[in-house]
């Protein structure tokens, strides 16, 4: 990623709130928000609010109770749209001219700056008038903006469809100069890793399994070519930890997704890494707008308490079945 200069956020539905208007004094910031505007200060980011807030025209708020609020949280400054509807202004976004100002006053880049907000035909449209990293979130009209809305909007592309500010803000750091992301998008470039590593795990116990270095090679070379392939590993210090590998299959109803490997290092597990790979493919498979994920594991095991506790179910119309040949 080119070394950022800058986030902008938008208020109601990024950072806190509801999606709708709620007066500052009655504004409450959602949980890991204010850590996330703390952290990207941390990296050296210019940290900046954009905001339409067309109740000041009806005067029910205040520019200068909006500028505190953003001021207490930290915001290195913020930029409000105060008109309403019927108002001509440069400002009101999907105008960019909130970024626009705040570029010529602080001599920003801003292809080098990143825009988070929860609406498409908003917040993104006006990053993308600038050239700005557009990062949606799923929290307040997210999810809609995302399905209902999303012909207001259909000719842009966010950069990153993030859960909320704290997921859109690992995502901006994680591609910071310097930074050794933890949880990474799998290619070929992770094949012998990859391989390494599933020989170790399932040749240990609880599996015992007899694989050669040969055989596994060629089982992940097959995943890793399928058509639909999907895949998420954990490093840290360049040492691969774990990985969740698939692909992903039309079916009448859509796309479904098949996870055909799981395994963390033995001396990584009760760590958290299993939860945060799976919740990552989770997020990636979203995003394909893939609508089911099938598996399959070993009965009263560990796996399958592990898959449980993240929200996975038995099937009562599915069984497995085989035949030796």
């Amino acid at each position: 990623m080119t070394e950022l200069q800058a986030v902008f956020l938008d208020r109601d539905g990024t950072i806190g709130g509801t999606g709708h208007f709620v007066h500052p004094r009655d504004f409450t910031l959602y949980e890991g928000a204010q850590q996330a505007i703390d952290d990207l200060k941390r990296a050296g980011l210019k940290v900046f609010a954009f905001t339409n807030q067309h109740r000041i025209s009806r005067n029910e708020a205040t520019v200068e109770e909006f500028r505190s609020q953003f001021k207490q949280y930290g915001f290195d400054e913020s930029f409000i749209c105060p008109h309403g509807d019927g108002e001509e202004c440069t400002c009101r976004k999907p105008q960019p001219g909130m970024l626009l100002e705040a570029a010529q006053k602080y001599g920003l880049d801003l292809s080098r700056c990143v825009v988070i907000g929860d609406v498409g035909s908003t917040d993104m449209l006006a990053a993308n008038a600038v050239g700005a990293l557009k990062i949606l979130v799923r929290t307040g009209w997210g999810e809609d903006t995302l399905t209902t809305y999303r012909d207001r909007w259909s000719h842009v592309e966010p950069n990153y469809i993030a859960e909320d500010i704290v997921d859109a803000t690992n995502w901006i750091l994680s591609g910071m100069p310097g930074s050794q992301p933890e949880v990474v998008q799998l290619s070929l470039d992770h094949l012998n890793d990859c391989t390494s590593l599933f020989v170790e795990v399932f040749n240990s116990e609880p599996w015992n399994d007899e694989w050669t270095e040969e055989t596994a090679t060629r089982r992940m070379s097959m995943i890793f070519a399928n058509q639909g392939f999907v895949g998420v590993g954990h490093y840290s210090e360049d040492r691969l930890n774990g990985i969740v590998v698939g692909y992903r299959e039309q079916w009448f109803d859509g796309e479904h997704f098949n996870i055909i490997e799981f395994c963390v290092r033995s001396d990584q597990q009760g760590k958290g890494i299993g939860t945060k790979i799976l919740l990552q493919l989770e997020r990636t498979l979203a995003q394909l707008r893939v609508k089911k994920i099938y598996l399959l594991t070993m009965r009263d095991s560990l796996a399958e308490s592990f898959y449980k506790k993240n929200g996975y179910y038995v099937s009562g119309k599915m069984m497995m079945m085989g035949k030796r040949l």
